[in-house]
């Protein structure tokens, strides 16, 4: 019988771990939208081992997350920032395991690849014709344009990936046009029908300086693609190091306007926010979002405490029984559970996942394993670290089985 559990708000125990003093070196950069030095600390600041995006252990980084107190720009000025190009070059290994690893997001609907889910956007926003241009920036291994081209096999596509990926990318897509570079050393000059790029502009250092290199590169008649994981809905965020923008519908409406664009859609598909814009030539409004920065902080806070006090809660529990204990999800809030409550991460049997391709990775020595391997492996204490989005269907899924839940 499946138990739930509510963790505790967690203290930091075991060896005392390097980090940043809250309101500490605030003044070490400006705000990478505005140029503002009114910075505020966010949780958790911290230096020591940290986690990336493609579940990358890193011996030694930083996390400085910073709400703008001008604009309202949340951002991370720590990470692999000032350094993003050779991070991506030599560093980035996303979904680098499988040839077949991907994305995939699970709904009461069913479980959907999220290349497939944007490529169905697009059919739906975009309405392409038979023929046209499309670039894609930062196009990993080519999920996104092996979905498109399959419905718009005459379009013509240029791609480009500053990771090892890019490789992958050509071999599979050969009549895409593939550059190892990335966007401020690749040089274009052409313009396209359909710019896409997905899940990058977190990544990058200057994010509206990306949008208006991107804004260049569309036609008089062009639409740009972007996507991104919503902050609203992904409190893990803050413990991403190479996220270095924490962004939200409202930042990306605040960024385009900079950049010349406008947002004319929006889709939500799990935490992942999909948007349309197409060219404006309207100013942008000068308008603050710091209240409702502030207030989503303070919520996510909140959040990704209680989810890190949810792993120590499972840890503890299975510790003193003599048990074995899990995490539920691929959430930054799993990963980084060990390294904030101070326990070793062997001290996690397996991180649990619905997403098949994942499964046989290991991320720090722990292997990704499916549902069906939690009483075959004795699992008795199982921590959920995922979105809230997801915490219902987590549960419900873990119900019957003979764990116990911590949330």
């Amino acid at each position: 019988m499946t138990k739930i559990e509510k963790g505790v708000p967690y203290s930091p125990g075991g060896p005392k771990r390097k980090k940043t003093e809250p309101g500490k070196a605030l003044n070490d950069m400006a705000c990478p939208v505005c140029s503002s030095m009114n910075l505020e600390p966010i949780f958790p600041a911290h230096e020591g081992e940290c986690i990336t995006s493609d579940m990358q252990i890193i011996a030694t980084s930083h996390i400085r997350n910073r709400l703008c107190s001008e604009c309202g720009f949340i951002f991370n000025g720590g990470g692999p920032r000032g350094r993003t190009e050779e991070f991506y070059r030599r560093t980035y290994q996303l979904r680098m395991h499988n040839d077949n690893a991907k994305n995939i997001n699970f709904s009461d609907r069913g479980a959907k690849s999220m290349a497939r889910a944007v490529a169905e956007f697009v059919a739906e926003t975009v309405m392409p014709g038979s023929v046209g241009s499309l670039l894609e920036a930062g196009a990993g291994k080519g999920e996104f344009l092996v979905e498109f081209l399959a419905m718009y096999p005459e379009w013509s596509t240029l791609a480009f990936e500053p990771s090892a990926a890019a490789k992958r990318l050509a071999e599979r897509i050969p009549g895409t046009r593939v550059f190892q570079q990335d966007f401020e050393t690749i040089s274009l000059t052409e313009t396209f029908d359909l710019v896409v790029s997905l899940f990058v502009i977190e990544h990058v250092e200057r994010p509206v300086e990306f949008l208006r290199w991107l804004r260049a590169r569309m036609n008089d008649q062009g639409q740009l693609l972007v996507t991104f994981p919503d902050f609203a809905k992904n409190p893990n965020d803050l413990f991403c190091v190479d996220h270095l923008s924490k962004l939200t519908a409202s930042h990306l409406k605040m960024v385009a306007g900079m950049a010349g664009l406008q947002i004319v859609a929006i889709r939500h598909v799990g935490i992942a926010l999909l948007a349309l814009l197409r060219l404006s030539d309207r100013s942008p409004l000068q308008t603050s979002i710091v209240s409702e920065s502030r207030e989503l902080i303070r919520q996510n806070e909140i959040l990704a405490r209680g989810m890190i006090a949810a792993v120590r809660a499972a840890r503890d529990a299975a510790h003193a029984k003599g048990e074995r204990m899990a995490v539920f999800g691929l959430g930054m809030s799993g990963l980084f559970g060990p390294i904030l409550s101070g326990f070793d991460r062997s001290e996690i049997a397996a991180y649990v996942d619905e997403n098949e391709t994942m499964h046989g990775a290991r991320i720090g020595g722990v292997p990704v394993v499916g549902l069906h391997d939690v009483n075959a492996l004795g699992l008795k204490h199982i921590a959920i670290s995922a979105s809230p989005v997801y915490w219902s269907q987590i549960v419900q899924k873990l119900s019957g089985l003979n764990t116990t839940v911590y949330v």
